[in-house]
């Protein structure tokens, strides 16, 4: 809080700020910032040697090092409609089995519609679906009657 000596005269920055147009408060934000980030640099030295860096070389091995090695793509990290975070947003109807065949290169469907496939299958894939809340969000959706008796059901069917 900005204050003065006296407590009559006491205000803060909304006070002030409150008496000013969007241009000027604007304006006082983008000097603050340029004060506050100045002050970042501190004391630096004017004599700092800059370190000189040379263009990287390619370097190919003469012995055929590389010739047993490959590279690989793939995904570490998807999620099927059984994980909580993917149903949540918006994986209705897309199982780990649905998973595997698009990165086989199979063509297909969303959970909206939309039909992809990929131009080149990948050659490795991990389903990595939550164990916490496993199957729920579907559970609760196809109104489960295992489901539906536990006490959070009905209050999370309805959110």
């Amino acid at each position: 809080m900005i204050t003065s000596r006296s407590a009559r005269d006491q205000c803060s920055a909304a006070d002030i700020l409150k008496s000013h147009s969007c241009k000027t408060k604007v304006t006082l934000v983008v000097i603050l910032t340029s004060l506050l980030l100045g002050a970042c640099q501190g004391d630096q030295s004017n004599n700092s040697k800059v370190a000189k860096t040379e263009a990287p070389t390619i370097k190919t091995a003469k012995d055929n090092s590389m010739t047993g090695r490959q590279l690989f793509w793939g995904d570490l990290h998807v999620h099927s409609n059984i994980s909580f975070d993917a149903f949540s947003f918006g994986n209705r109807t897309l199982t780990s089995a649905d998973s595997f065949a698009f990165a086989r290169g199979d063509k297909i469907t969303s959970s909206i519609g939309i039909e992809a496939q990929l131009k080149r299958p990948l050659d490795f894939l991990l389903v990595s679906d939550h164990a916490e809340f496993m199957g729920v969000m579907r559970a609760l959706l196809a109104d489960d009657p295992e489901i539906m008796e536990a006490e959070f059901a009905q209050r999370w069917r309805k959110a």
